[in-house]
């Protein structure tokens, strides 16, 4: 067997002593060829590249060997012939083939870099905790901000649950729960509870000759002026329905209910809001009715509600734009 010629990238190289590879080698082409060619259609031909392939490469009557980017690394180049009996030869003929490392890929730089994976661990490590802490904390926040809002929003809802979404005021449900829990305060510590039924004077008048939009209005100044004065504490204001309203007033005695209602009566008329269909005034007026009771046995949300409706019907009878106070309850 002759090796005729190697070439590296295009190039030749002489085979003598072994061919040395750089690392940035492209392709490693060896020709060869039979040294008896009595009978050359016959000669078959087979190569290996030992330390990279553990079989021969059969090339038939190929008479050439192909590699691309031969890894770093020590190698023997080995090509074999069989004669026309096919018979192969025992040894072949080869040449060693060295490719270089890159830096990087040298023992050294190896070396190098586990020294420092070895140092750089810890330092690594205590960086990613950090990281890890940061990150966690920032989701602590996130929470606490998302948590904050779920709070708000439910605290929002459950306000919208409990307020007349026109007058603003507490709605029936809230005044339900109120006066329940003010007349079981006033049942436990015995302290007067009462309550003033508040109805517009006429006010289905008004809307047919003013138009809903202006009662929506005037209901709502109403409200509103009724709220201005009763702000002491426990006193809730609430639209009990329609064009009723309603003040729970706790801890009032009885004595004092008369002129708190006329207050409250004289402040709506000073809107002076006019009402050209009622009878009992040019403007707009109201007419309450007040129940009240002294706290202890018997007292209930349902004693006090009837006790000021008949009140309340009393004012309206009497021809409206007043306050009458119920009779006082045992």
């Amino acid at each position: 067997m002759i090796i005729e010629d190697v070439i590296v990238d295009d190039q030749p190289v002489a085979s003598q002593g072994g061919v040395t590879l750089s690392p940035a080698a492209q392709t490693l082409v060896v020709n060869f060829t039979a040294t008896s060619l009595s009978r050359p259609g016959q000669v078959r031909f087979r190569y290996r590249m030992d330390n990279l392939e553990s079989e021969w490469v059969a090339a038939a009557t190929r008479r050439k060997a192909y590699y691309s980017k031969l890894p770093p690394g020590t190698y023997r180049f080995v090509v074999s012939a069989s004669n026309a009996d096919g018979e192969w030869s025992e040894t072949g003929t080869g040449f060693a083939v060295t490719v270089a490392p890159n830096w990087y890929q040298t023992t050294w730089f190896l070396a190098l870099v586990a020294i420092a994976l070895v140092t750089a661990g810890p330092i690594l490590l205590r960086a990613r905790i950090r990281r890890f802490v940061t990150r966690q904390r920032e989701l602590e926040r996130i929470i606490a901000e998302r948590t904050a809002d779920l709070h708000s929003a439910n605290a929002r809802l459950e306000q919208l649950a409990r307020e007349d979404g026109l007058t603003g005021l507490q709605n029936r449900r809230a005044f339900d729960e109120t006066l329940e829990a003010e007349c079981r305060r006033g049942v436990r510590l015995k302290t007067p509870v009462a309550l003033l039924m508040i109805d517009l004077d006429a006010f289905k008048a008004y809307n047919d000759r003013h138009g809903h939009q202006a009662g929506d209005n005037c209901l709502k100044a109403v409200a509103d002026t009724l709220l201005a004065a009763h702000r002491r504490a426990g006193e809730v204001v609430a639209r009990y329905g329609g064009e009723e309203l309603a003040i729970i007033v706790p801890g009032v005695p009885r004595d004092r209910l008369l002129d708190m209602a006329e207050h409250a009566r004289r402040a709506v008329e000073s809107l002076a809001i006019p009402h050209g269909a009622s009878s009992a005034s040019p403007v707009v007026t109201i007419s309450v009715g007040i129940a009240s009771h002294p706290g202890g046995e018997g007292l209930t949300p349902q004693s006090l509600i009837a006790d000021a409706d008949r009140a309340l019907y009393k004012a309206k009878s009497d021809g409206r734009n007043r306050a009458s106070l119920a009779v006082a309850s045992a």
